[in-house]
């Protein structure tokens, strides 16, 4: 990136995170995702990824889910949702740290696959495709705007007159 682009990018997440990162929820969903990054591109490592990367991605997971409660909670939000959601994902990373290791003399399957692959298809795809739809339907009116909503964007959009595009040095439209 040029120089300005790069004082650009640098200014918006200073100004995303005086806002954002000054919360503690906002400081917590921080952490936890940077934690999650740090287990994951721990995997890179040159014997494979090490026995507390687990232990960190599960943790961040943790700090993340508490992070975005204390978020919701500040934007009025149903913790009923989200904790249910933050008890699913910890029962899931236990779920995960207890499949057995295989045997390649005496494969077991679970559902036609070994059973990691069958815990990630069916738990991660296929329960989330079951559910998703359901907590869609559930929570489409409060999600979307209102008639009322609509019609004052609308009228806000129309009385809004259109911006002119930037320019380069060169004249031209970018």
């Amino acid at each position: 990136m040029g120089g300005k682009a790069s004082e650009a990018v640098a200014d918006a997440v200073a100004r995303g995170m005086s806002r954002f990162g000054a919360h503690p929820g906002g400081m917590l969903l921080i952490a936890g995702l940077a934690g999650a990054g740090v287990a994951y591109a721990s995997a890179f490592l040159a014997p494979g990824a090490p026995m507390w990367a687990g232990a960190l991605l599960a943790g961040s997971a943790v700090v993340t889910m508490t992070g975005a409660a204390l978020l919701a909670v500040r934007a009025g939000r149903s913790m009923v949702v989200l904790g249910s959601g933050g008890l699913l994902l910890a029962l899931g990373v236990v779920f995960l740290w207890t499949i057995p290791t295989v045997d390649p003399a005496e494969p077991r399957f679970l559902l036609g696959l070994p059973p990691a692959v069958a815990y990630l298809l069916y738990g991660l795809g296929l329960l989330p495709a079951l559910i998703v739809p359901f907590v869609y339907a559930w929570s489409f009116e409060r999600a979307t705007l209102s008639q009322e909503d609509l019609d004052r964007v609308r009228r806000e959009a129309a009385a809004t007159p259109p911006e002119e595009p930037d320019s380069d040095a060169t004249g031209r439209a970018g």
